[in-house]
């Protein structure tokens, strides 16, 4: 597990950050949801949850009183998936480069067990 995964944060700042034990390797799972609705999962303590509403997207800070969400257009939201997925694909192309440099012999694998672990090239969208 990486520990971080996705967070979620507005153009003034308002940030969800995802919880315990909530890793990027499960970025898919947010692609998952925009086909089939099922709210990833986000970690606990606080315990973060998407859900469509109309439209938008709307992810929660947590469940309970105190929580607060953010809303996202569904085209933005997808679009901010298609980032996350670019980015990765850099870091992944990036980690062969850096792992030649520093002298790994076999810097292809190296860079294909991070595509591996993090699903990343598997299966485009």
């Amino acid at each position: 597990m990486s520990t971080g995964g996705l967070q979620v944060r507005t153009a003034t700042d308002k940030v969800i950050n995802p919880s315990c034990c909530c890793g990027l390797e499960t970025w898919r799972d947010w692609l998952r949801f925009v086909k089939k609705g099922q709210s990833p999962w986000l970690g606990h303590d606080p315990s973060p949850w998407v859900e469509k509403v109309g439209g938008l997207v709307r992810v929660w800070s947590d469940k309970g009183a105190k929580a607060f969400h953010i809303d996202f257009e569904q085209s933005k939201f997808e679009a901010e998936l298609s980032k996350v997925q670019q980015d990765l694909n850099a870091l992944l192309e990036r980690s062969e480069d850096w792992a030649s440099r520093e002298g790994c012999s076999e810097p292809s694998k190296l860079s294909g067990k991070f595509d591996e672990c993090f699903n990343i090239s598997r299966w485009q969208r």
